[in-house]
């Protein structure tokens, strides 16, 4: 239901895309909106006896044509040719990039999904301790922030495959993580290694993630 555009030119003084899009569920709620505002804004005109200058330009700007005397009484009514014109325009966004020739169905998914990449940023700097990198070498911060970026793909795919799970049993995703750090091996003498039983809460885990516990087993003692 949201139809899109792109057209090129100048726009706050760089050459660039706006994709211009009209969205009519969002035009239908905007103007159901607009609707229940003016008949507020209605209702406490008819309930004053007099008005100001200032609240006269306030109600002008908000649709409606205000008549006022002198005295600060006054009439009102829908200014209509007003508010058809703000209706017009409902349900039109517009979503400036950089990239040329982006194709705006791309672009509004991507924009879409800023909330998801706001969140994988500060899972990044607040869970997987990469606030501070704290290292002197090109090559050691190439590889601690490759190492973030491996262990965000990993944390992420947890938490999407966990989601329903972790809301019906009250889970946070730092609670599975520390039932994952729960998990113990052990190694012998010979370099054999044994997997401790998982919990009953473990299993859950793993087999949501698409895994049994004989699956867990065998990588440990592989």
């Amino acid at each position: 239901g949201c139809h899109g555009a792109a057209r090129k030119g100048m726009f706050y003084g760089v050459y660039s895309q706006i994709n211009v899009f009209h969205d009519a569920d969002r035009a239908a709620r905007a103007e159901a909106d607009m609707h229940r505002r003016l008949e507020a804004d209605e209702e406490r005109l008819a309930q004053m006896a007099e008005i100001t200058r200032s609240e006269a330009k306030r109600y002008a700007k908000r649709g409606f044509s205000i008549d006022r005397s002198e005295d600060g009484s006054f009439t009102f009514s829908r200014d209509w040719p007003a508010i058809d014109a703000a209706a017009e325009n409902l349900g039109y966004f517009c979503i400036l990039t950089s990239e040329l020739d982006a194709d705006p169905a791309e672009v509004l998914a991507t924009y879409r999904r800023k909330d998801e990449v706001e969140k994988a940023f500060d899972e990044v700097k607040n869970h997987l301790d990469m606030r501070r990198l704290r290292t002197h070498r090109q090559e050691t911060t190439d590889g601690k922030v490759f190492c973030a970026f491996v262990a965000l793909i990993a944390r992420m795919r947890i938490e999407n495959a966990l989601s329903g799970w972790m809301r019906e049993n009250r889970m946070t995703m730092e609670r599975v993580m520390r039932e994952f750090a729960k998990v113990r091996c052990v190694q012998g003498a010979s370099g054999k290694r044994m997997l401790n039983p998982l919990t009953r809460k473990q299993r859950e885990i793993v087999e949501l993630m698409g895994f049994s516990e004989d699956d867990v087993v065998s990588f440990v003692e592989r």
